[in-house]
């Protein structure tokens, strides 16, 4: 069993300790940052094998921002651990890192930060393509620090204090209901102000206009709030009644 099976082994373990709601929760928390079918989380879950490739990165990514250690990620060169969150975060795309660092495949991308029998270590021209991509991508690496501050509340809610392991919460605290709805209303505040600029810039801006829009914001972090977005409003909408909340489950 790979160290990253090890870790998420006892996660599941951990994971019995919650409340059918919070287990609910971490499930859709983990579809949606892998962008799988919930199916799939599922049979991870029931079988305790994770699927190779990205979704094994995202769910490594997930444990260790979790509190659990990962043997095969602490051995891997610092460059190669910020290019795996780059990946794990959809920062950039695979065919990018490939074409950058001139490999021929996908499966050379792999070799070095997955964890196999015998791994294939970048040479060192190559780590220092890797620093280069890093240096250029740093702002995406920032703001993937900054998510990954508020990824073990969101995944475990805003009470929860882990260390190596998770300790299971006995109840739901009013206070984090209170700072959600807050959080909401906060929320609601920005959208109300921000969507006049945004539909003056999409239905009467320039070209010019939309791509220089695009460029200071970066295209992968506008995908990245858009996909976000769409899932904020797809929970929400679950939330309008009991009735809705099972149709977005069952989705």
């Amino acid at each position: 069993m790979r160290p990253t099976e090890q870790a998420f082994s006892v996660f599941l373990k951990d994971l019995k300790g919650f409340s059918e709601n919070q287990q609910i929760n971490i499930v859709e928390q983990i579809r949606i940052f892998t962008g799988v079918k919930r199916r799939s989380v599922l049979q991870w879950i029931q079988t305790g094998k994770l699927s190779n490739g990205l979704f094994f990165l995202k769910i490594r990514h997930i444990l260790v921002v979790l509190g659990y250690r990962t043997i095969s990620l602490e051995e891997i060169p610092e460059n190669l651990q910020k290019l795996c969150s780059l990946l794990a975060h959809d920062a950039v795309k695979q065919s990018e890192i490939c074409a950058f660092l001139a490999l021929s495949s996908s499966d050379d991308l792999w070799r070095p930060i997955l964890e196999q029998k015998n791994p294939r270590k970048f040479s060192q021209e190559r780590m220092e393509k890797v620093r280069e991509f890093c240096e250029i991508n740093k702002h995406h690496l920032a703001a993937i620090e900054d998510l990954d501050k508020n990824l073990r509340s969101i995944f475990l809610g805003e009470n929860i204090h882990l260390t190596q392991r998770i300790e299971p919460p006995t109840k739901f605290e009013k206070t984090s209901e209170r700072n959600l709805e807050d959080g909401l209303h906060g929320t609601s505040y920005l959208v109300s102000a921000i969507l006049p600029s945004l539909n003056k810039l999409f239905m009467e801006g320039t070209v010019e206009d939309r791509q220089e829009f695009r460029t200071k914001f970066g295209t992968n972090a506008l995908f990245l709030l858009s996909n976000q977005q769409h899932e904020f409003s797809r929970l929400l909408n679950g939330l309008c009644s009991e009735k809705s909340r099972e149709i977005v489950i069952k989705k």
